[in-house]
């Protein structure tokens, strides 16, 4: 019997120390992963300093699912304060992602415009299957990033779209690569001469900004805008995309926004809700982002299963306009992006 208790006496120092050791660790990464939380917010995601800060923001959504994980394993081991210290560094993700999205509503009949946005991808050859996708979403106002010269042919030889879409934005032969707009409702294209523009390249023809006029029963004018800087495959690449970025919002601030009409931007940003592009558009030009929080679906690579995906095509609207759905569509359309169709309730016209 004295034997025993010895041998117990003699193991339990050596457990209390393992299971102190545990605690530890966690603790420690903890700390570690609070304090990267702070940088990716405030410094990644805030001023743009790191482009790998900025690729590491970009992980939030799995930083929430791991912290869960993380406090409900730290709470079996009777951890209380740190899987407290783990859900508060979960909730601090999850509003981190969750700010900055456009208000819910259900379809209102007469006020609810469909949108749909696509980056069909400059080199794809199946323009056939992009026209399906756009006779499919049967949208009020298409908008295309990339329009491919199979595209560009495709959509001139359709036999419904002067109908369906009689108002249009489509670039002249030689000038694939470019943006494309079908609407129901007449247009007016506004190109600004503003000198800052001519460091854009041609071909993606930037410039254009839209108005549509739509009927007054669905709110009347508002306009509408496309942005696509380029990926962040490097940091050069990402520093000069931001900047183009940054041109385009000066541009759109100092010439469209001063008109206090509805604003529609349909943007591949080539970053996720929490990377420093979307906060940027969202704070310059005081825009909402209308993906669901709790979508978990992306666009990118299109061929990639829905969760392995990152939301890097949206719409981003005004404050007034509201979101009744949003969806990715499922389709083959030869490109890497997946089309997102969204639902709008517009805001009733002033008085």
């Amino acid at each position: 019997m004295t034997g025993r208790a010895v041998v117990t006496s003699a193991a339990d120092p050596r457990r209390h120390g393992r299971w102190h050791r545990t605690r530890l660790t966690l603790s420690l990464t903890l700390l570690v992963t609070a304090l990267t939380t702070l940088i990716l917010r405030f410094l990644g995601a805030g001023i743009a300093l790191s482009w790998r800060l900025d690729l590491l923001s970009g992980f939030a959504g799995p930083m929430v699912v791991g912290c869960a994980i993380a406090a409900t394993f730290a709470l079996a081991l009777r951890f209380r304060r740190t899987a407290l210290l783990i859900a508060l560094i979960a909730l601090a993700h999850f509003l981190w992602m969750a700010s900055g999205r456009a208000a819910r509503s259900a379809p209102i009949e007469g006020r609810t415009l469909r949108v749909m946005t696509f980056n069909s991808l400059g080199i794809n050859t199946h323009g056939d299957k992009v026209v399906a996708a756009i006779r499919q979403s049967d949208a009020d106002l298409v908008c295309i990033l990339e329009a491919s010269w199979s595209t560009l042919h495709e959509l001139r030889q359709a036999s419904w779209d002067d109908e369906r879409y009689p108002h249009r934005v489509v670039p002249e032969e030689g000038k694939e690569w470019n943006i494309v707009v079908l609407s129901k409702f007449p247009i007016t294209v506004d190109e600004s001469r503003d000198s800052r523009w001519d460091l854009w390249w041609d071909f993606y023809n930037y410039r254009r900004v839209v108005t549509v006029h739509a009927p007054e029963s669905m709110g009347g004018d508002f306009l509408h805008a496309m942005l696509i800087p380029s990926s962040p495959r490097t940091a050069q690449r990402w520093e000069f995309g931001n900047d183009l970025l940054e041109t385009n919002i000066q541009i759109l601030r100092d010439y469209y926004l001063s008109r206090r009409l509805p604003m529609i931007v349909t943007a591949d940003l080539n970053a996720s809700p929490t990377m420093y592009r979307t906060g940027r558009v969202r704070r310059a030009l005081g825009l909402l982002r209308c993906k669901p929080l709790l979508g978990v679906v992306g666009t990118w690579p299109a061929d990639n299963p829905r969760w392995k995906r990152f939301a890097i095509d949206d719409v981003f609207v005004t404050p007034g306009i509201k979101v009744a759905s949003w969806q990715v569509v499922e389709a083959d359309t030869g490109s890497d992006h997946a089309p997102v169709v969204v639902d709008l309730v517009m805001p009733e016209k002033r008085r």
